[in-house]
């Protein structure tokens, strides 16, 4: 992402080109994910070729609505885009330079020690001048744009991953219950096979777990 979409001289752009192959692959992972595991209880049975295919076209049509939507926004660039890549390259330079005057000041003696001790304060000093330019870059609009776009994605994969916890939860609250419909209704042999789940008790422990009890 930094490099495609970050460090590049247009980011505004480059996030509209490649945004889309992103969202694609988060709404498929995750509706595959759910078709597999999420909705398990409802017994769709169906095969991987089925699910992949709903998979993919869910996750088509979520990077058509997402391209839609992120070409409608306009944003201004507020500096010469070459700055971003220009700063992000010295910065990657100063460090190297950084981490080789110090390895040199280690092993020099007298004098020579004295200079290249001079020139990794000159370079230090270099060093926190970009670093604190990246650190202005990151206040542009375009750079913010790029962030609130993938903000969007981590909500969607933390939603997903609530919704794992919370069918975990439901699982552990309804197992008793769902034991003692089955003794009800066909005595302790009910439960020497595998204790179905009916419909009516699923809703009660999403009801209950959503509730906070």
């Amino acid at each position: 992402i930094s490099r495609a979409m970050i460090n590049v001289p247009d980011p505004v752009q480059a996030t509209k080109r490649w945004s889309p192959i992103f969202i694609f692959l988060v709404f498929a992972i995750l509706t595959l994910v759910i078709l597999f595991k999420g909705l398990k209880n409802l017994h769709l049975n169906l095969s991987f070729p089925q699910s992949l295919a709903i998979a993919v076209g869910v996750g088509l049509m979520a990077s058509v609505i997402g391209w839609l939507l992120i070409n409608r926004i306009i944003v201004p660039t507020t500096v010469d885009g070459e700055d971003t890549v220009l700063l992000s390259t010295m910065s990657v330079d100063l460090r190297s330079i950084a981490r080789l005057t110090r390895r040199l000041n280690a092993k020099a003696t007298g004098e020579a020690a004295v200079y290249i001790e001079d020139i990794q304060g000159h370079v230090d000093q270099l060093t926190d001048m970009v670093e604190q330019s990246e650190a202005r870059m990151q206040t542009r609009e375009d750079l913010q744009f790029v962030e609130k776009i993938f903000t969007y994605l981590q909500i969607m994969s933390a939603c997903f991953v609530a919704f794992a916890h919370g069918a975990n939860d439901v699982a552990n609250s309804i197992g008793p219950l769902a034991a003692i419909v089955s003794i009800v209704k066909g005595g302790t042999e009910a439960l020497v096979a595998k204790t179905p789940v009916p419909i009516w008790i699923l809703g009660l422990g999403v009801l209950v777990s959503s509730s906070g009890c």
